[in-house]
Order: C-alpha cells, then sequence, then structure tokens
C-alpha cells in the first residue's frame, strides 16, 4: 500500500523552513544560543507531542508536531544543513533497511543482530 499527503506542497515546506529560519536569527537564537542548548529545546517539545499523544488530544498533536518540526530546522541550520536533504538522506536510509515489526515498533536488521551478540555474550 502507497500512502501519499494528498495537500503536500515540497515548495511551501521551504518556504515555511525559511521562516522559521528568519524567525530564529530574530530572536537571537543562532547567535545567543548552541546546538545543544536548542537539543535540549527538541527534547522538550517531544516531551509536549508525546503528552499530546497520550491525551488523544488532535489539535495539540498538530501544534506539538510543528513545534518538533521547528525545533529540527533550527538544529539543521546550527550544523549548516538542509533539512530537506536530511530527510531525503533517512529515506534512502530506511527504505534500505531490512528488519520487522517487534511490539508496535519495526526493529532493523542490525539491531537484533547486536542485541543476539550482547544476549551471546551474557550467556557465555
Amino acid at each position: 500500500m502507497k500512502l501519499t499527503f494528498d495537500n503536500w506542497k515540497g515548495q511551501k515546506f521551504i518556504v515555511q523552513s525559511n521562516e522559521v529560519l528568519n524567525w530564529a536569527a530574530a530572536k537571537g537564537i543562532f547567535n545567543q544560543s548552541t546546538a545543544l542548548i536548542q537539543h535540549g529545546k527538541m527534547v522538550e517539545e517531544v516531551y509536549e507531542l508525546k503528552h499530546a499523544i497520550t491525551t488523544k488530544d488532535r489539535d495539540a498533536v498538530e501544534d506539538e508536531l510543528g513545534d518538533v518540526l521547528v525545533t529540527a530546522i533550527v538544529q539543521a541550520q546550527f550544523w549548516g544543513l538542509d533539512p530537506v536533504h536530511c530527510l531525503t538522506r533517512a529515506v534512502e536510509k530506511i527504505t534500505a533497511r531490512d528488519g520487522e515489526m517487534k511490539d508496535g515498533l519495526y526493529v532493523k536488521a542490525k539491531l537484533k543482530e547486536q542485541s543476539n551478540d550482547q544476549n551471546n555474550k551474557t550467556n557465555n
């Protein structure tokens, strides 16, 4: 089954990413903060997203997911990275990955092998 976002507009993502960068620059984020400090902000937003998910509040999920995207765009800028390129690399990586669903999570094959190796070491 192939899923798509019917309203996905790649160009709009780029325009809005630039708006995020301009906002962040105007707020002094790039010259008064660090990638590590902004990582903390990203973690905070991920926890807020988790809360929205657990309360099944769709509007809050939408808001918090947007905040997570904002923090990812800001983080990319700290490293001089293009967020669209980062996403492209991630898609290339995950589509080439072998693995299986286990307990509701997709577990990549490499991690399963490492886990088996660690279990074998502790059992020997």
